[in-house]
Parts: structure tokens; sequence; C-alpha cells
């Protein structure tokens, strides 16, 4: 994948099909192998698999009459289980939460918080009550405490690196002033949370916290710091490749 990120930079403005080399497309046909995959549904959530001990959790609101989903992602590794964002709602936490403990009782349990809205934080204080430690962007922290929300205890400044090969990063503002990606490396799962857009969006989505201006820069930055990155997760929409970030720089620039 190294290889190719130049390529989908210098191609970002071109229609995404003239970026689709076949070793592209072979990487498409894969993601799309695992998309098709059977969901596990454990109450209001669903789990898919990405790779061997790492799980897409997805969970629905409906707003203004409409079902959303957001996605976030599990990793479970010898030093414990990591959850990387809280279910939407409340509910859906629990049933997460359930659904851990039945699976993988007894494992130590983290949660990192990319940024401060509910689709990101909404289920905090059921992690916080289950004893997980929480991370999150010291910025995360401060919006949580201004809401009334349970803050988290381990702050992040730039990047951190976690136990089971993680590291979080927060490349400067984009979608939120807050928002950070957190890289898997031995899955080479990158979960960009909704610093980036799906690979068919055609808006940014919701832009009432967003910095425009800064938004590319911090994105490139994601672009080069993990080039290497197989599998990219989005906050809100399906999984896929490196062409995820390229499409939402092309939605910045455009």
């Amino acid at each position: 994948m190294r290889r190719l990120l130049p390529l989908l930079l210098l191609l970002c403005s071109l229609p995404l099909h003239a970026a689709e080399t076949e070793g592209y497309r072979e990487t498409l046909r894969a993601l799309d192998a695992v998309r098709g995959a059977d969901p596990v549904q454990a109450g209001e959530l669903q789990l898919l698999p990405l790779a061997d001990g790492a799980w897409l959790h997805r969970s629905y609101l409906e707003i203004n009459g409409v079902r959303m989903h957001a996605n976030g992602v599990l990793h479970v590794h010898e030093q414990g289980i990591t959850v990387i964002d809280t279910p939407w709602t409340v509910q859906a936490s629990r049933d997460l939460l359930a659904f851990l403990q039945r699976e993988y009782p007894g494992r130590p349990l983290r949660l990192i918080v990319s940024h401060a809205h509910d689709d990101a934080i909404g289920g905090i204080e059921v992690f916080s009550d289950a004893g997980a430690a929480i991370y999150a962007n010291a910025k995360t922290a401060e919006l949580a405490r201004r809401q009334g929300i349970r803050a988290p205890q381990w702050l992040i400044t730039e990047s951190f690196t976690l136990p089971g090969g993680i590291e979080v990063f927060h490349p400067g503002a984009a979608h939120s002033a807050d928002n950070i990606v957190v890289w898997l490396k031995a899955s080479r799962i990158l979960y960009a949370g909704d610093v980036a857009r799906s690979r068919n969006a055609d808006s940014l989505g919701n832009l009432a916290d967003a910095d425009r201006a800064a938004w590319p820069a911090s994105l490139r930055a994601v672009m080069q710091r993990y080039p290497d990155a197989e599998i990219v997760v989005p906050g809100h929409g399906l999984h896929g490749g490196q062409e995820l970030l390229v499409n939402t720089l092309r939605l910045l620039e455009r």
C-alpha cells in the first residue's frame, strides 16, 4: 500500500476509477468480501469482522426521521480489549459491554474516544462504570467537561502509543478541533473516524465544529504518517482502503 499512496495523492483530482490499478482493485475486492460477511447482532449493535481480533462496531440513531449509523472499532489482543469510540447510544454501549463480558470475561478494558461528539463519546459513562481506562485528546476532555459528560482520565496531546501495537495520533483540526485517529499496526487498520468520509460520500457531513481551512493539512498528515494502512474505517459509511482519504481530500478541495 505504501507504493500506492503517492499515486493516489497525485490522482486525487481525477475521477476515482482513474486510480484503480489492478492491484488497487484487488484490494477493493478483498475488502468487499469482508464487508459482505454476516454481522453479529448484539442487541442494538452490529459487529463486523475486519481482521483477526479486530471488529467494526456499528450503532444507530434516528435523526429527523432518518436512521443513521456510526462506526467504531473493537480490538482484542493479549493485553486486553480496546474499544475505539463508544456506540452512539447508552443502550448500544451496554450491549457492546455485555458482548465483551460474555465473549472475553476478565480481560482488561480500555476505551479510546476520538472526539467529543455523541457518536464517539455518547456511551462513555457505561465504560467508565465498568472500570475501563479511558483515553482521549486533552481537548476532548475539556469539551466533555463543558457538556457535563464524564471526562476521560488519560489525556493525549499529539501522539501516544499503547500496548498491543496501537498508536493514537492528533493530526490537527479537521471535522473537529479535537479529532484523533487510531492506528492498529499488526492488522494495518486505520480508524480515521470523522477525519475521513466514506469512499462514495459526496459531502463532508456535519460541519458545525469543523475547521475547513485546517482539515486538508491534517488529512495529508494522516496520509503521510500511515501509508501502509490497508483498511480505513470512517466515522460513518462503509470502510475501505486509502481511497477514503483521497475522496475526503477531493471533497475538501473542490
